[in-house]
């Protein structure tokens, strides 16, 4: 079994960014707690900690292993397992199977990808209609920078609307 790509972090370990990508944080819903317990568990470090240790644990069984599995080892809840181990595969870090135990998909740490045909992997997570949405309104954000810049927008309040969502991210 061969693999069409390398692996991305040969001979290095993922960076903090690699393992907290939104906001600096693993990531969590428009609720206070939620935020809340995600700034807290990334300032205080816990965030990272606990997304090295899955590396790590992966490292540890070559086979891969499935987010609950991980959970029972790690001693960690669904939310938190299968949260960071899908930050992981967003940054290439980890990748999935197409084999499933008990209904469940299995990842793997991405030094074992050598082993796997493109047929045998995902190595593109599944993306949400939300997180589709949020990248197009993010590519239009963009456009319309680029045309004020240029001039070819002028009116004060698509000026100003702009303005602020690029503050604000």
């Amino acid at each position: 079994m061969t693999s069409d790509q390398p692996n991305l972090f040969d001979d290095e370990e993922p960076s903090d960014d690699d393992l907290l990508p939104y906001a600096g944080t693993a990531g969590f819903v428009e609720q206070p707690a939620s935020k809340e317990r995600a700034k807290k568990e990334a300032t205080s470090g816990k965030a990272i900690k606990r997304a090295r240790q899955i590396l790590h644990t992966l490292s540890l069984h070559p086979e891969g292993l499935t987010y609950k599995q991980v959970g029972d080892l790690l001693n960690l809840h669904h939310g938190q397992s299968s949260g960071a181990l899908s930050i992981l595969h967003q940054n290439g870090v980890v990748f999935m199977l197409r084999t499933k135990i008990n209904r469940c998909h299995v990842y793997v740490h991405s030094d074992q990808r050598y082993k796997y045909e493109a047929s045998e992997r995902i190595d593109e997570p599944a993306s949400t209609v939300a997180g589709r949405k949020r990248k197009e309104l993010q590519r239009l954000l963009e456009l319309v920078i680029e045309q004020i810049s240029n001039g070819n927008i002028t009116d004060s309040r698509i000026i100003d609307c702009a303005t602020q969502l690029k503050n604000h991210k």
